[in-house]
């Protein structure tokens, strides 16, 4: 039976933002919808708002707001067709250039996965915090049940990805998902291990060099994107009548030999080479790395670059268990979370140290950065700057004392057991740094109010 497809009203937030003709540029990330106008929207408009979302608002000509929908269920298809109703016969949004595509193909594929990712990291960090305070033993049965909750999402990563890249492809998920479990199936696995010679086995006449795909990021991607032209050259040359049984059948038997063969090698040789340029960085100079990413961090959030390091980032967690640019990004956050801690110290006016305030516990409780940073780090400049340069005072501490992570997850303080290694008071001094650099420089730096339309 098909899926019953679920369709949006979004006519009413259209509305309260004045039009798609007031709309000139949206996007989503994995929690907020961010959209710039043309012209300041009306107080009409704003009480509208209300009604529909959560929002924060910049008041300029142009005003810049990050919303969340009140009565949305499942957020990321909701956003993803509000962007693409905007955007379609929008005469304000251009078309994006190849670059801006990939970042946001990517984005859409990781999106899904983050939230699992994130509370698998946890768990696994709570498991080596609680074997480390002897309570629980690691030779239980209790610790191997919870160990394996932890583990399966960065074990069967493959697979998470293939579902969700098929969507991005807009090609069959379930066989997306099979082609790729077909590559950590065991007959392949028991292969490796008993069957090949050094690591070597044959297709017929052709030979393959089998790897292990588990815990893998590239392969499933390239799997997927192989996989979409062999679906739509199929859907072309077969009947619709015969489609249903013979479109997974010659996918199956064209898309896993090859990928076998060639595409999925392919992958992980250029993982490895990715995990090998950022560990030669680390070598080289782990501080000034360090300082580099928790300094440009909100940078890279803000024109979506982010997404480039995610794959690298998942890719280190699923294969070695741990990931050394979390814990530098983090840093970032409670640099920004420092800078509304210094608006609200030296500020005295209400509004501004409404948005500061909100600002604070946004970050230090659920790692969210964006109302900040649209709300008035950036309007103000100066507090960005100090943000930045506290993200990296504390990356810095992060890379020369080689902190590492165990979980996908937002720089917060609800967020601390992702970090619970053997460098884990490290990554507490690194945070700390971060906070109170940008504290102190938000203060002595200043800023002015009037840039949110605020008069002493």
């Amino acid at each position: 039976m098909a899926t019953k497809k679920v369709t949006y009203d979004f006519k009413p937030i259209i509305t309260a933002l004045g039009g798609k003709e007031n709309i000139s540029e949206v996007t989503a990330s994995a929690d907020l919808i961010h959209v710039t106008t043309k012209d300041e929207i009306t107080s009409d408009q704003r009480r509208q708002l209300d009604q529909l979302a959560e929002w924060e608002s910049v008041s300029q000509k142009q005003t810049r707001l990050t919303f969340l929908p009140s009565d949305v269920e499942n957020f990321p298809p909701y956003a993803e067709a509000l962007v693409s109703e905007i955007q379609r016969d929008n005469p304000n949004i251009k078309p994006k250039n190849i670059g801006s595509r990939l970042l946001d193909f990517v984005s859409q594929i990781f999106i899904p996965i983050i939230p699992m990712f994130a509370g698998s990291g946890i768990l696994r960090g709570l498991l080596v915090l609680s074997t480390e305070l002897h309570w629980l033993s690691a030779n239980s049965s209790s610790y191997h049940i919870l160990y394996a909750a932890s583990n399966a999402v960065f074990y069967f990563l493959p697979i998470l990805l293939a579902f969700s890249a098929a969507k991005a492809f807009k090609v069959d998920q379930i066989s997306s998902a099979v082609i790729v479990g077909a590559l950590m199936e065991p007959n392949i696995v028991n292969l490796l291990q008993h069957g090949a010679t050094s690591g070597l086995t044959h297709f017929f006449t052709i030979p393959v060099v089998l790897q292990q795909y588990s815990s893998t990021v590239i392969p499933a991607f390239l799997a997927i994107w192989f996989y979409s032209y062999v679906e739509k050259g199929l859907k072309r040359i077969i009947t619709p009548t015969l489609q249903v049984i013979f479109v997974p059948l010659l996918s199956l038997v064209i898309v896993v030999p090859i990928v076998l063969i060639a595409v999925g090698p392919i992958g992980i040789y250029l993982g490895e080479g990715l995990a090998a340029i950022m560990a030669w960085l680390l070598k080289t100079n782990a501080t000034i790395t360090g300082a580099i990413i928790g300094g440009l961090w909100p940078v890279f959030v803000i024109f979506g670059l982010h997404w480039s390091i995610l794959p690298i980032i998942f890719g280190n967690l699923a294969s070695a268990g741990h990931d050394f640019i979390i814990p530098m990004a983090a840093t970032s956050n409670f640099g920004i979370a420092g800078a509304a801690m210094g608006v609200l110290i030296r500020s005295h006016m209400a509004k501004t140290r409404s948005l500061a305030s909100s600002g604070l516990v946004s970050l230090l409780v659920a790692g969210i950065g964006e109302p900040t940073i649209w709300g008035f780090a950036i309007p103000m400049r100066r507090p960005f700057i100090a943000a930045c340069l506290g993200g990296a005072a504390g990356g810095a501490v992060i890379g020369f004392f080689h902190v590492d992570g165990v979980a996908a997850v937002f720089g917060a303080l609800t967020t601390l057991p992702g970090f619970a290694t053997p460098t884990f008071i490290w990554y507490v001094v690194g945070i700390t740094v971060a906070f109170v650099v940008s504290t102190i420089l938000t203060i002595v730096f200043g800023f002015d109010e009037s840039k949110l339309g605020v008069n002493k």
